[in-house]
Parts: structure tokens; C-alpha cells; sequence
């Protein structure tokens, strides 16, 4: 059965989601670290025969600054507000550790979110109404990109393949990761899930960060 359309699913490069001294921050314009960028230019290098006119991105800054980089000059950049990363809420600058221990199943519950901020659940209500507008769209392109987040991403997945919540949180995510999703008879099947151009070393990277355990970074999609 023919491909009708692939679609790639990427998680922005590496940037200080958690920051040196263990606090949380996603709100902001966080940048890409100096390595992020150069994992966002190795996406760009496997990317640059792939024919992308636009590639679609969240509004902020690490999403935008890897879609950028990932689709080239030759590329347009197109943000959405609904892509942005789940809301932590009151949980900004707080102590990553503490702000976990506070909600045990956050992102591995869909219905659990921190004081504040939103739920799994609550991000595939928006998300899933927004990528099926993309699509929309993006009608007779046979290739389209897209430039998400961790919890983004993985309710992407959830609503474009009909499966359960759980099971989606559990797909990890890591940073400038790509999913592949190919459409057959107007069904989503699985191409790739979380390609890295870093390659199997990417898989036993974690950055080392005060205060925040590994159990804390595989939640947060590492």
C-alpha cells in the first residue's frame, strides 16, 4: 500500500528546560544550548533532501529556533500557540525535585497535572484540534514537519494513532528526537518513533543536573 503522506514529528534540540541549579522553566523564551544548536543543524543536514517548503512549530523560542534550523533557508517557519509544552503552572522556577514529589503521576497519569498548570489530557485537547488543522492544510504535500515538546509530542502521537494516554507518556522523547508517522488509506501508522541523528549514544546521555534524579529526567521525556 502507497504512502500518501509522512509526517515527522520532532522534539526541539537540547535547551535548559531544568536549569543548572534544579528549577523548572518552560513559559519563557528559552533558548537552545550551544549543543542544541548543533543537534538542530545535524537535523537540518537530514532533513536537506527531504523537500520541505514550511515546517510547523510551537511559539517558543527552542521550538521555533530548531524548526528553523531543521527546515533551512529554504523553508518557512509557521508557529501555533496550541503546540506550546504542557503549563507547569505554579511550578515555574520551583524546584524540579519538589514540584515532582508534590504530583507523583505527573506525566505518567494523564489526569495529574502540577498546582496550576495542566494535565496530559488537557494538552491533547488542544493539540489534537490543532495538528488536524495542519493537516488540513498541508493537503497533497507529501512530506510535512512539524517542531514540538516532550508531553506535546507525545499526546500527538496518542491522538494520531488512537492510543491510550498512558501508553503515550511512556514513549520517551528526546531532545531534536524524531517521530515518523506514515498515512496509508487515510489511516497513521508508525515509521520511526524518537530517530536521533546524535545515534544510540543519545540513549545513555543525561545531563547532570543538582538536584534533579534520573526518575525526574525520564518523566520530562530524557
Amino acid at each position: 500500500m502507497l504512502v500518501q503522506q509522512r509526517l515527522f514529528i520532532a522534539r526541539h534540540a537540547e535547551t535548559e528546560t531544568v536549569t543548572a541549579d534544579g528549577r523548572l522553566q518552560s513559559a519563557g523564551m528559552v533558548p537552545l544550548t550551544e549543543r542544541g544548536r548543533r543537534q538542530a543543524d545535524a537535523l537540518g543536514r537530514a532533513f536537506a533532501g527531504a523537500g520541505l517548503r514550511r515546517v510547523h512549530a510551537s511559539t517558543q523560542a527552542r521550538a521555533i529556533d530548531t524548526a528553523q534550523r531543521l527546515g533551512g533557508p529554504q523553508a518557512t517557519v509557521v508557529t501555533h500557540p496550541e503546540l506550546q509544552e504542557i503549563s507547569l503552572g505554579k511550578a515555574e522556577g520551583a524546584p524540579a525535585r519538589e514540584a515532582f514529589a508534590a504530583a507523583p503521576g505527573y506525566l505518567t497519569d494523564p489526569d495529574v497535572g502540577l498546582e496550576g498548570g495542566e494535565t496530559p489530557r488537557q494538552v491533547i485537547a488542544r493539540v489534537g484540534p490543532a495538528i488536524d488543522e495542519i493537516l488540513l492544510e498541508e493537503t497533497g504535500e507529501p512530506v510535512v514537519a512539524m517542531v514540538g515538546h516532550g508531553c506535546v509530542n507525545r499526546m500527538l502521537l496518542a491522538h494520531l494513532l488512537g492510543i491510550d494516554l498512558r501508553h503515550a507518556l511512556r514513549v520517551r522523547q528526546d531532545w531534536s528526537g524524531v517521530n515518523v508517522l506514515e498515512r496509508r488509506d487515510g489511516r497513521w501508522a508508525i515509521g520511526a518513533l524518537n530517530w536521533n541523528p546524535g545515534g544510540l549514544a543519545e540513549f545513555e546521555r543525561t545531563r547532570g543536573v543538582a538536584g534533579v534524579g534520573r526518575e525526574v529526567w525520564e518523566r520530562l521525556g530524557r
